[in-house]
């Protein structure tokens, strides 16, 4: 049988969000010294069940991770910031905070301000260095087919009638979302059939 460690080891915990969501009365109940979050971006949202479940942790610190860009909106970059800074931006607002509209430069450089103590941000080249070339795109203009034409016109005149016929199914595509509908038929006519089609 091995020997328990000495009670001054750390003990480190490895865990999926599922243990955390199913309210693992162990996990309440422990005084963390550290709590490292990946993927933080799912805790974006205040009233989600996971960022409730992170809150309801005892913890001394809590880092998070993401690498998903900090770009999508100010609202969700503050959300995270009250979740690492709750006694001073908990009841604050994103104006408050210093966010404002990020419309003019003083706003930007006072969230950048804020911000410096709080985020180490990692760039490609301090990682890869020159092991990676730079990124090289070529774009080769391609007519759309004599078939793809008529079923992009019927798509934009919302032409079901048309489009049904060229169903394998014979109902034709959805028109929730006709954006999408031309995209798929821009790479290939067969991606509008239904699931059902033969």
């Amino acid at each position: 049988a091995a020997a328990a460690p000495p009670a001054s080891a750390p003990v480190v915990l490895l865990a999926s969000y599922e243990p955390l969501l199913s309210d693992a009365p162990e996990l309440k109940a422990t005084a963390w010294r550290y709590v490292v979050v990946d993927e933080a971006h799912r805790l974006k949202n205040p009233k989600s069940r996971m960022r409730a479940s992170i809150e309801r942790l005892a913890y001394e610190q809590l880092t998070l991770l993401t690498g998903t860009p900090v770009q999508n909106s100010a609202a969700e970059l503050f959300s995270l910031l009250q979740l690492l800074e709750p006694e001073r931006l908990a009841g604050a607002s994103e104006a408050e905070g210093g966010f404002g509209e990020m419309r003019e430069a003083e706003e930007v450089r006072r969230m950048q301000a804020l911000l410096q103590p709080l985020m180490l941000r990692r760039v490609k080249e301090d990682v890869v260095g020159d092991e990676i070339p730079c990124k090289e795109e070529t774009i080769i203009w391609v007519e759309l087919t004599g078939e793809q034409k008529v079923l992009y016109r019927a798509i934009l005149d919302k032409n079901v009638s048309l489009l049904a016929q060229a169903d394998g199914a014979g109902k034709g595509p959805s028109m929730n979302n006709i954006h999408m509908n031309l995209r798929k038929l821009c790479n290939h006519p067969r991606l509008l059939q239904r699931e059902d089609a033969p």
